[in-house]
């Protein structure tokens, strides 16, 4: 019985390390430590001894103590024999899973060479008239195991065998060792290739067998228009591998519903055959679906519509009743040789108004089919259209719950999505779960109606195509611009014309098959779901449906991703100089700071004030006032490290600049360029040309000060020096302690 104990009394008898150490030394526990030490002692020697075993009979090779029959010899090839037995009993009675085992593979074979060779020693060494076995050796070694291994066992052999030679005949007989190693070789090489063959010959007839029953399984499905028929247990498969179950699934469970049903004719009207002939998918053949009969002769080929007494139903689509028939009589074209039969019945299997098929049957003893017979015939016919309506039911109904639980899913992704290159992402991956795609790619619009930008591009063994994502696009003369512009799905279908470009020149996509979905939200093209195949049908009407309806959430999410992006740089980009806002440039700071702090390392920060900025704005306006702050922020932004350093609109025409790992030294010289480029800029405006200039103010982590709030005074004070001191310049806080003084 299990018992519960409380946090506090498990402390309570919770024994201390000396009391462990104590019971570890107590009568209780030392037998466990001496099973542990024994099983280890046991699982070492286990591991160990087939080849210290092998060593050992190699080492008494290589003494020539098994040629003089010495005793130690004559026991170590005794116990690398039992060895040996017991190493094949273990491999028989374990089967596959000890022989999966590379270890015991490369144990086993290396036991079987030595114990070769020790046989060969004890029958005459190199002349030995068994040493052919060694050929049949190394062609099993390297046939069932894998080629590391047996390299390795050839190699073995060929070094065995030379050192046998060169320590007992000093190759006096080379031309025999040379012999041997090619014989050994040849063996090998034989053995490897023709089993190879082999294998990959009955691998490729397995693949093709399988591939023509999942075809058939396929036309099957198609003849019986289904499209569904997964189980819940296949959801998360492949496309391709959802449809293959869908259809296995279906035509299993209608080929045994209409076995069933002509087990009921069977003993009702006791015909010689009866069988069920479907239209394939094309409408110019009948096909036996399933059948029961007394013969063997019964034809498996395709029989044309217009053939037999199945050709007068087809065009009649009415029953087709017969007797007194001659034997043999050509009408009988379901089987492939002549047949007694005597009397015949043909019942047309109707869905709607289309004819689907023929349950036919036939006697052979002259006896006509009855009324009685007649019927039920026709209520089979009717109960084989049924069942095959029933499973369609059942598989158009799977498939739209598959549909919304892909929907759903996807839904979901949207949803949790804030970047648009996250949509891009999650569109590409839920297009790729419904339709048979080799290539997708999202492309957004940009300003203007003609460029778009590649954002997510998937395409299996084209890292090429890689290059392409962040590429912005001139698409108006592409199939692409002419979907995004007309709002509608291009082309109509899917083959498009070779010559027509799908994105723009130098875009190439070498697949004939393409759909181009424009992404529409609140009437608005946004861009373009792009994909495409090398299979031209590639898009059923039910899958391109779906492409539609992830499109539509695709286009909903990238909305809300492009209105969410748009709102972060509100927050974070002051909206004249598209800067790094205060609010944001303080919180940036701290972080900055505390990565600064705990690997240790410089950071320094500049402050900038546009000199007699004032006087801009009063001597020219406002508007030219902002064209100056506009084009110092250029400056200042373009000549900082790009994903390094962050630049800030301060605050009125101040600027500051983070520059990660930077000393006193290194921001001197980024803030003297920065100055020079100011001083040397020309702005224009009405009145004329002027210039302007900035002053810069530096403070470097930990030189000057540990805290943000520190660090922003000691530049705010080198900014004021140097404004002070006639403008036009930089100056570190390091500098302006060294003039205070001085």
């Amino acid at each position: 019985m299990r018992h519960d104990i409380g946090v506090g009394q498990r402390k309570a008898d919770a024994p201390s390390d000396a009391t462990q150490r104590m019971r570890i030394k107590s009568n209780g526990q030392l037998p466990v430590f001496v099973r542990w030490l024994l099983r280890t002692v046991y699982n070492f020697i286990n591991h160990t001894l087939g080849l210290s075993t092998a060593f050992a009979v190699l080492s008494t090779i290589w003494l020539g103590w098994l040629r003089m029959a010495n005793l130690d010899a004559l026991i170590a090839l005794g116990v690398l024999s039992v060895l040996l037995v017991m190493r094949l009993g273990q491999r028989v009675y374990r089967g596959l899973s000890y022989a999966s085992n590379t270890f015991n593979d490369f144990e086993l074979g290396t036991l079987l060479v030595v114990a070769a060779f020790a046989i060969f020693e004890v029958t005459g060494g190199s002349h030995s008239l068994l040493y052919p076995l060694i050929y049949a050796l190394v062609s099993f070694l390297v046939a069932f195991h894998g080629l590391a291994l047996g390299a390795y066992f050839l190699l073995l052999i060929i070094s065995i065998e030379a050192i046998i030679f060169w320590r007992y005949d000093h190759f006096a007989t080379w031309h025999l060792l040379l012999s041997h190693i090619s014989l050994n070789i040849f063996f090998a090489a034989l053995s490897s290739s023709f089993l190879r063959s082999e294998l990959l010959d009955r691998k490729t007839i397995a693949e093709k067998k399988l591939r023509a029953y999942i075809n058939d399984i396929q036309t099957q499905a198609r003849e019986y228009r289904l499209t569904s028929g997964l189980l819940h247990t296949d959801r998360e498969l492949n496309c391709e591998e959802i449809d293959e179950r869908r259809h296995l699934g279906s035509v299993q469970a209608i080929s045994q519903s209409l076995y069933n049903l002509l087990g009921i004719a069977e003993p009702a009207i006791s015909p010689h055959t009866v069988a069920l002939m479907w239209l394939d998918d094309s409408d110019h053949f009948f096909r036996i679906k399933e059948l029961r009969s007394q013969s063997n002769y019964i034809t498996e080929k395709p029989i044309s519509v217009g053939a037999g007494f199945l050709g007068v139903i087809n065009k009649r689509q009415e029953i087709l009743q017969l007797t007194n028939l001659k034997p043999g009589h050509s009408g009988l074209v379901y089987y492939d040789r002549p047949q007694p039969v005597t009397d015949f019945i043909g019942i047309p299997v109707m869905e709607g108004s289309f004819l689907r098929g023929i349950l036919l049957a036939d006697r052979i003893n002259a006896t006509p089919f009855s009324e009685t017979d007649m019927a039920v015939l026709t209520t089979l016919a009717a109960e084989i259209v049924r069942s095959v309506e029933v499973e369609r039911v059942f598989a158009e109904m799977d498939h739209a719950k598959f549909q919304q639980e892909k929907f759903y899913e996807a839904s979901r992704e949207f949803n949790q999505t804030l970047t648009v290159h996250e949509v891009a992402k999650i569109t590409l991956e839920a297009a790729k779960r419904v339709a048979h795609i080799e290539f997708s790619a999202l492309a957004v619009l940009q300003d203007g109606h003609h460029h778009i930008r590649i954002e997510a591009i998937d395409w299996a063994g084209h890292n090429e195509a890689d290059l392409w994502i962040g590429q912005t696009i001139d698409s108006e003369h592409s199939l692409v611009g002419a979907a995004i512009k007309a709002q509608y799905p291009l082309p109509h279908g899917t083959v498009h014309n070779a010559k027509q470009t799908i994105f723009a020149q130098g875009y190439d996509l070498p697949l004939p098959a393409v759909k181009v979905v424009p992404l529409i939200a609140r009437g608005k093209s946004l861009g373009a779901l792009v994909i495409a195949s090398s299979q031209k049908n590639f898009l059923p009407m039910g899958t391109i449906d779906m492409i539609k309806v992830i499109a539509d959430h695709a286009a909903i999410a990238l909305s809300n991703a492009q209105l969410f992006e748009h709102n972060e740089r509100l927050a974070t980009t002051d909206g004249l100089t598209g800067l790094v806002n205060h609010r944001h440039f303080q919180y940036l700071f701290d972080q900055t700071l505390a990565q600064a702090e705990r690997y240790n390392r410089k950071l320094s920060i500049l402050i900038t004030d546009i000199d007699h900025f004032k006087s801009v704005n009063d001597t020219y306006g406002h508007p030219v006032g902002d064209k100056v702050l506009k084009r110092v922020a250029n400056i200042v932004a373009q000549t900082a490290r790009a994903k390094i350093d962050t630049v800030a609109r301060y605050g009125g025409e101040e600027f500051a600049v983070l520059l990660p790992e930077t000393d006193q030294q290194g921001a001197l010289q980024l803030a003297e360029r920065i100055r020079v480029l100011v001083k040397d800029e020309q702005f224009y405006c009405e009145q004329g040309k002027f210039r302007s200039s900035i002053s810069l103010g530096i403070a470097t982590y930990p030189d000057d000060a540990t805290t943000k709030p520190k660090l922003i005074d000691c530049a705010d004070q080198a900014l004021y020096f140097a404004k002070h001191q006639g403008r036009n310049r930089c100056i570190n806080y390091a500098m302006l302690n060294l003039k205070r003084e001085g």
